[in-house]
């Protein structure tokens, strides 16, 4: 039987039941019933697998700091935030997930006011629903979509403000972290910055934009914004801190990316690891985990291996 599937806001509408993030546990048992399957992913969150209706639901362990900051903690058990639904004839990953359901989703996915999706190059945003199109060849994918064949991620995003920044770098005070690679720099950025939020000023891009005195910066750039890079090539990073950097997930999706590329797709290699050396990690003693985007992967994973670093 065909389902439908709407999306509004913070809120995911199942075969006329609504659900909103965060979700909790007992209210998805509630209106689904029990998943099939609950597979933890090793990194801290659980997978709830609905496998006939080719949904899978995931909690994150460590996203309740995360949710206060952006006003929409409820309370502890209110942790899930997003859900993969693989549309087309069969199960197909997303990316490299290896937690897939048993069959895929049968029916239609829309905005609860009847409109299609609307993708540009593969993102749709629907309130603070985050919607991710993953097409088989990795191509993006434009305009709108009355039925959707590929499989789409829904993220929970809500927004978070901030005051304004003051942009001016300034000289480090003693000894920083030095990278060969940029890119590497860049991922420890994210993790400081964006994650951890220990490294300031938190550089957000359309502020930046509005204190920029030079050329006119395009937010909406499929390119690299050379002024937003550049502020990221001269920003010391105090050694001190390299002792918080515990993990680095690299993603397409993360937020230092997005704000050097605004409309970049994650698609290519612009941000991957080139060169990695063992005195890079030895500026980083507590890195035990690591997800990578390399130019070699191989070669790299070993480089991380023998610096005692798990790489997924």
């Amino acid at each position: 039987m065909p389902h439908l599937i709407e999306l509004t806001d913070r809120t995911i509408v199942i075969d006329g039941t609504p659900l909103q993030f965060p979700l909790s546990r007992a209210e998805l048992a509630a209106e689904l019933g029990a998943p099939s399957r609950e597979i933890p992913d090793g990194r801290g969150t659980t997978d709830l697998v609905y496998d006939d209706l080719g949904l899978v639901f995931r909690e994150p362990a460590d996203n309740l700091d995360w949710l206060r900051k952006r006003a929409s903690y409820v309370d502890d058990a209110h942790r899930i935030t997003g859900v993969s639904i693989y549309c087309g004839p069969v199960v197909r990953a997303q990316w490299r997930e290896t937690t897939l359901p048993a069959h895929p989703f049968t029916g239609d996915v829309r905005k609860t006011d009847g409109h299609p999706l609307w993708f540009i190059t593969d993102r749709d945003e629907i309130g603070d629903l985050h919607v991710i199109r993953w097409t088989a060849d990795g191509t993006g994918a434009d305009g709108p979509a009355a039925h959707v064949d590929d499989p789409l991620s829904v993220t929970f995003c809500p927004e978070r403000t901030f005051p304004p920044a003051d942009y001016r770098i300034r000289k480090a005070a003693g000894p920083v972290l030095e990278f060969a690679d940029l890119n590497l720099k860049l991922a420890v950025v994210q993790r400081l910055m964006y994650e951890l939020e220990v490294l300031t000023p938190r550089f957000d891009l359309f502020d930046f934009a509005d204190r920029y005195g030079g050329k006119p910066i395009d937010t909406a750039s499929t390119t690299v914004v050379r002024p937003a890079l550049n502020w990221f090539k001269r920003l010391p990073i105090p050694a001190e801190l390299g002792a918080q950097v515990d993990r680095l997930d690299m993603d397409g999706g993360d937020e230092i990316y997005l704000n050097i590329i605004p409309q970049w797709d994650g698609e290519d290699g612009t941000f991957d690891l080139a060169e990695v050396t063992a005195a890079d990690l030895a500026q980083l003693p507590n890195l035990t985990h690591a997800t990578l985007m390399a130019r070699d992967p191989a070669k790299l994973t070993a480089v991380f291996q023998a610096a005692g670093v798990t790489v997924d």
